[in-house]
């Protein structure tokens, strides 16, 4: 019956008789993209806290300068930097790269991004 309809109508690019094949090529690609993100997602983790121990290596040579190490994560320029704090005044004594420069690629990112919008 199918058939008929593909022979009839003449511009359809569909093959319904092929359609459950569709449905199953479909599903075993997103079981893919799937196990992909949670392998991504589990590598990622593992790199955090490999991460996360360096650090606190690191701030334990700081803590005999008096000093700690702090990581964070700007939004805006999408970058992490680094802290360095004084433990007795818990100022912040430099930040690396400095914040005028996670500044400046926070306003890099948006002018491209409006000049790629506006050339669409």
């Amino acid at each position: 019956m199918f058939d008929s309809i593909n022979r009839m109508d003449g511009t359809s690019s569909i093959d319904w008789g092929q359609l459950p094949d569709i449905k199953r090529t479909a599903s075993q690609e997103l079981k893919v993209a799937v196990s992909e993100a949670q392998d991504q997602q589990s590598v990622l983790d593992e790199r955090k806290e490999m991460l996360n121990k360096e650090l606190e290596k690191i701030n334990k040579n700081f803590h005999a300068l008096n000093h700690s190490l702090r990581m964070k994560f700007n939004e805006e320029a999408e970058q992490f930097y680094v802290e360095v704090v004084d433990n007795k005044t818990r100022e912040v004594i430099d930040s690396i790269p400095a914040k005028h420069m996670l500044d400046l690629a926070a306003k890099l990112k948006d002018m491209i991004g409006f000049f790629i919008d506006k050339k669409l």
